[in-house]
């Protein structure tokens, strides 16, 4: 199939705006060419040659000391309509034998629009085999069709937080002040995404603007920024060099805040996420030129608004924006000096940050205000690293990039565009300039270490199995919790029966079960996947009489949802036993249970492969019914604990483990999850971020389109989801692959070869040191001895990062009473130690980072009960609160929380893992993490 060239008008901006024509299952030599001439009235030339480029206003940068900004978050507006109405195949674009073509009716704009499509989450599409088309209604007439631009490189990282909730679709595309919109969709045969919607977003009504200056201010050229610091270590055995970086200390471009473009922080949906920045990415909006300076605020809130609302992302994908003017406005939250991860450059984002042009630069040139400001912005965001704005070989995750890059470079996208790509080379020279003027060249010292083995975006901790010294890695997960409530409609205080149920109707999406209070008539409500309900499929008499009322998953074998309750007259117990249409037939499941006062599923919770029961007594005690796979249940066992809590419910697996746990809420409205141990019962209660606060008839089941289960409650009237927030606490242990055995100290030392992966350095019992190569995935390659010299003699041993600035990680110790570094040497043997203090007490060290954000790591110093700190490693250690009382193996984890601080792990004797977050003045009180871990004797 191939999109013929058409010409889409946006009439406010009086600008012709036409997208690239791309091939559906066809040739990348079938793919046709634009030319556009940007004046009203022109009409696109097609031809064979390459299309000449149109000149876009060219503003000069931006000199004026203020802007028209919001003085208040400003919400947009946003409308769904599903794209299904089937439409004949258009003249003006070559449908494949098979392929189909829906459509959206005209849908009437507010404002100044946005438009972008979407689909089912999950569902993986070629960009080859996909064509999506936009048109606008104004003036009385129906401009032609123009592509609206998808790009599957575009987004987040697979398995990232953001990617967790995130639906597949198009980029948004700008249409400005028009009447009407309407969408149409093409696809190749066999593809078939299920709900295709389209997004109309409004940026909403500002409730007043103010003419002001940047609110963060650039930085003189040569000030202090996170990253510097003096070009020695004083040490009592003179001062120790530090490796100059490259780059001067760059000032900071002036930045319109997010507060400045009305951004509402209450949209977004997760604490920011922090990486390691190597490089930096340019991206490009795709959407009209011709805008003005007012309009940019509302641009970025609509882009803001559609990536949150409707692409399902945590935040905008981009870290800065630049619009055609010279200005820079913060994207991403998170702090514009810190290391927040996009999602913006698919397979990169922990390792790059990203700034988007506003504007569509396929198709004119790049003002010189935008180029400048991309030169200015890099400069000073690459020296923050100490990268040369013009290096070529710059490690980004998996392979060698140069330090600025167009989006292209790292995927199958035409983004930023070709005019804008053609600048990147000046880009880097400015940049390179603006890093050369200035000051003498301030060396950057301490690069954290980054303690992750499995490539993910939280750290992983590394064990020594006792029973047989067999390495493993323990991935951390960011915390598990829930999000912030969001009400999804109204109308169900009519029912007394409803519950979220796993798969009733055999559209593989989660389902709710309701029954009217008045007549007792039942049905099951299909979910759609973003937690909103269709209409009911079938009245059903067969729940007349029963309370109860619980879903069970596939408790029979048969693949189908089923449904248990309690016949209320006779105490007896019936399965529901579903046949995949949301219809049921009834049979006895077990007698007596009169005096029951819950009934509760969450699955397999025995091992065997079979549906279990779980009931509770007026006492508070659980007791299991272990399920037969075939509609049956055994005999009783009581689960220990007591279970008297408002909330105790399933339904699947809440930690990420593959095993069925329970959510909780208790008596003064904490929110809990019992994880399932896997052989029949729940572990110790650990506590889960979120609320559960005024919510009545909680069930709980995947119904946001993501694996994880999310929390169901009813306010009154409405129905309220509470989404998982996709992170775990502790996963299983990953067998690295290799034996510990002969070690005595475990250091997950982040990368210490230089290759982009996390590895591993043990010490032997002989004192050597053997460093175990990571693959990026979890497993380690076999060790190979490093240092021959006799490490026993150096106690608190403890992997430190780059603490003199050289750019390999380092170990620090304890000599005779003395804080010491160890230059790391990659693949080679450790440098001669240099005292670092000449005073050291205490009974080991903790990595701390840049515990107050100088330019110098910090060493934490523990004793038998407190917790110091030593400011870029000199004097006496400063106090930190911290409770360690009946910790053992306290250790730096990096940072778990993903708040941008270092937190602390430690175990007490009964094998449980405990964290201790980093605050700004210590660590916050403990909080539990997940236990199991008795029986491992090395912890790192």
């Amino acid at each position: 199939m191939r999109l013929t060239k058409t010409r889409f008008v946006t009439v406010c901006q009086q600008a012709l705006i036409v997208g690239t024509a791309f091939a559906v299952l066809g040739p990348a030599a079938d793919v046709i060419s634009l030319d556009v001439v940007g004046q009203p009235g022109d009409v696109a030339q097609y031809g064979g040659s390459a299309p000449r480029p149109t000149k876009a206003p060219a503003p000069t940068p931006s000199t004026a000391p203020t802007a028209a900004v919001e003085k208040a978050p400003v919400d947009p507006t946003i409308r769904s309509t599903p794209v299904d109405e089937k439409a004949t195949a258009p003249a003006d674009v070559d449908v494949p034998r098979g392929g189909k073509v829906v459509e959206t009716a005209p849908q009437k704009v507010d404002g100044f629009g946005t438009v972008g499509v979407t689909w089912k989450p999950g569902t993986q599409i070629d960009e080859s085999d996909i064509a999506v088309q936009a048109r606008t209604f104004d003036n009385g007439s129906w401009s032609g069709w123009s592509t609206v631009h998808y790009e599957d490189a575009e987004g987040p990282d697979a398995g990232s937080p953001d990617a967790l909730h995130a639906r597949p679709g198009t980029d948004p595309l700008i249409v400005g002040a028009v009447d009407k919109v309407q969408t149409r969709v093409v696809t190749a045969p066999g593809v078939d995404p299920a709900d295709l919607q389209m997004a109309v977003v409004a940026p909403g009504e500002s409730s007043g603007t103010k003419q002001d200056a940047p609110a963060i201010a650039g930085s003189p050229s040569g000030s202090p920024s996170e990253g510097s610091s003096s070009a020695t270590l004083s040490t009592d055995q003179g001062a120790v060099a530090l490796q100059a970086a490259t780059t001067t200390t760059v000032a900071r471009p002036t930045i319109y805040s997010r507060a400045q473009w009305g951004a509402d922080e209450s949209w977004r949906r997760a604490a920011p996420l922090y990486g390691h920045i190597a490089a930096g990415f340019i991206h490009h909006t795709v959407n009209a030129n011709n805008y003005t300076a007012d309009q940019v605020p509302g641009i970025i809130r609509s882009i803001y608004a559609y990536h949150v609302k409707t692409k399902g992302w945590n935040d905008i994908g981009y870290n800065f924006l630049v619009d055609r003017f010279g200005r820079i406005w913060e994207g991403r939250y998170g702090g514009v000096d810190k290391d927040v991860v996009p999602a913006a450059t698919q397979g990169y984002n922990s390792y790059s940050f990203a700034a988007s042009a506003i504007g569509n630069y396929e198709e004119v040139q790049p003002s010189a205000a935008t180029v400048d400001a991309y030169a200015r912005l890099y400069a000073w965001k690459l020296s923050l690293k100490g990268i040369a704005a013009d290096d070529t070989s710059q490690y980004v995750g998996s392979k060698y990039f140069q330090a600025i890059n167009g989006h292209r470079d790292a995927g199958q996208t035409a983004c930023p565009g070709k005019y804008l790509y053609a600048k990147i080379p000046s880009i880097r020279t400015a940049a390179r300039n603006y890093q050369l003027t200035g000051t003498t060249p301030t060396p950057v010292a301490g690069t954290p270490r980054v303690p992750n083995l499995v490539g993910a975006a939280y750290p992983d901790l590394v064990a020594r199995r006792a029973s047989d010294g067999a390495a493993v890695v323990l991935p951390t997960g960011g915390l598990l919790g829930f999000s912030a409530p969001v009400t999804k409609g109204t109308g169900w205080s009519k029912y007394d029966v409803k519950v979220i149920s796993p798969d009733l109707n055999g559209d593989g999406i989660s389902d709710m079960l309701v029954r009217y209070a008045s007549t007792g008539l039942a049905g099951v409500r299909p979910g759609r996947g973003d937690g909103t309900f269709a209409r009911g499929i079938k009245g059903l008499q067969s729940f007349v009489g029963y309370d109860l009322v619980t879903p069970v998953g596939r408790f029979d074998g048969d693949r189908k949802g089923d449904i248990v309750g309690r016949k209320r007259a006779t105490g007896n117990l019936v399965l529901f036993r579903g046949n995949g249409a949301g219809e049921f037939t009834k049979s006895l499941l077990a007698t007596g249970f009169g005096a029951a006062t819950k009934v509760v599923a969450t699955g397999d919770i025995t091992g065997d492969g079979k549906a279990d029961l779980l009931v509770r007594d007026a006492s508070g005690r659980l007791t299991r019914y272990n399920g037969d796979g075939a509609g049956h249940v055994g005999a009783g066992t009581v689960i220990p604990g007591g279970w008297s809590f408002p909330v105790v419910t399933g339904y699947g697996d809440l930690t990420g483990d593959g095993i069925g746990d329970l959510l909780v809420r208790d008596s003064a409205g904490a929110v809990l999850v019992a994880p399932g141990n896997g052989v029949g019962s729940f572990t110790k209660l650990i506590p889960a971020d979120g609320s559960l606060a005024g919510l009545a008839a909680v069930s709980v089941a995947p119904v946001l389109g993501s694996a994880q289960p999310d929390a169901v409650g009813f306010s009154g009237d409405s129905l309220v989801v509470v989404p998982h927030n996709g992170r775990f606490n502790v996963a299983p242990p990953v067998p690295a692959g290799v034996s510990f055995k002969n070690a005595n100290k475990v250091l997950n030392v982040g990368d210490w070869d230089g290759d982009g992966k996390g590895d591993v350095i043990t010490r032997q019992t002989n004192g050597y040191l053997v460093l175990y190569r990571g693959t990026g995935t979890g497993t380690l390659q076999p060790g190979v001895v490093i240092d021959t010299r006799d490490f026993n003699t150096v106690s608190m041993l403890t992997a430190a990062g780059d603490v003199n600035g050289d750019g390999k990680p380092d170990l620090t110790g304890n000599k005779t009473g003395r804080l010491v570094i160890f230059p790391g040497h990659g693949n080679a043997a450790l440098g001669t130690y240099t005292v670092l203090n000449p005073t050291l007490t205490g009974t080991g060290l903790v990595d701390l980072g840049r515990w107050d954000t100088g330019g110098t790591l910090d060493t934490g110093v523990l004793t038998s009960t407190a917790l110091g700190w030593l400011p870029s490693n000199t004097g006496t250690p400063k106090a930190l609160s911290a409770d360690l009382s009946g910790l053992t193996g306290i250790f730096g984890a990096g940072d778990v929380t993903g708040d941008g601080r270092r937190d602390i792990v430690g175990r007490t004797s009964n094998g449980r893992l405990w964290l201790l977050a980093g605050t700004s003045t210590g660590f916050a009180p403990r909080r539990y993490l997940a236990t199991g871990y008795e029986g491992y004797d090395l912890l790192g």
